[in-house]
């Protein structure tokens, strides 16, 4: 709660759309091991560029994923 409410602070997403984010990345940024900070700073930088909420947690994942598979990138 606590990296949400920071994030809309200082960030361009608010809290419910952060929260759409994480309910679509969530699974995949822990996987990745990822923190929730890190994952939140991501999609913040998202939001600055106008994709916000599901739309935002959709195309991070995407990303981690095409990261992983195709490129073979490892963020522990």
């Amino acid at each position: 709660t606590n990296v949400l409410a920071a994030g809309a602070k200082y960030g361009a997403a608010e809290i419910p759309d952060l929260a759409q984010s994480f309910k679509v990345v969530g699974a995949a940024a822990n996987n990745a091991g990822l923190s929730v900070e890190a994952t939140a700073g991501a999609l913040e930088v998202l939001s600055k560029n106008n994709v916000k909420g599901a739309e935002a947690g959709t195309a991070l994942r995407n990303v981690l994923l095409k990261m992983q598979t195709t490129l073979g990138v490892d963020f522990t």
